[in-house]
């Protein structure tokens, strides 16, 4: 039996992972996952699977905070008004930055950041930073 699930994501705001990985969450994964399986399966659905997908931890095998301009739903700004919207395209976001946003210091956009979800997460066992992309070619500071 399979004991993990290994997943990337590369967004750093809490909003959004309370979402996906939680199975109550808007945007769940599990609730996705066990629809899909059911329309492919029909009759030969088994109630044992949607147990597994539900219990089963994952495993966010690269995570960054890459991904956040890609996300669109943020909180909106109680100065502004307004939707939080990411200045930096995908992968350019600097490093400080980066920094901010994974770690809560950034509450009014990413809430309490992604590691600190990730710390106390109901769902997401382990986990690996993938080191930070700045620059359009990854130059210097490609890590990965």
């Amino acid at each position: 039996m399979i004991k993990a699930v290994s997943m990337h994501d590369y967004k750093c705001t809490s909003k959004y992972y309370h979402e996906l990985y939680e199975p109550d969450g808007e945007l769940s994964y599990q609730k996705d996952l066990i629809s899909r399986v059911k329309e492919v399966t029909g009759d030969e659905w088994d109630d044992e699977i949607a147990d597994w997908v539900e219990t089963t931890p994952v495993w966010l095998t690269e995570t960054t905070c890459d991904g956040d301009v890609k996300y669109k739903d943020y909180p909106i700004q109680a100065d502004t008004g307004k939707e939080w919207k990411d200045p930096w395209d995908y992968g350019k976001a600097p490093y400080d930055q980066q920094c901010m946003r994974a770690t809560g210091q950034l509450p009014e956009s990413h809430g309490e950041g992604l590691i600190n979800y990730l710390i106390e997460s109901p769902t997401i066992e382990r986990y690996a930073w993938f080191g930070g992309v700045v620059g359009a070619d990854y130059g210097d500071t490609y890590v990965g």
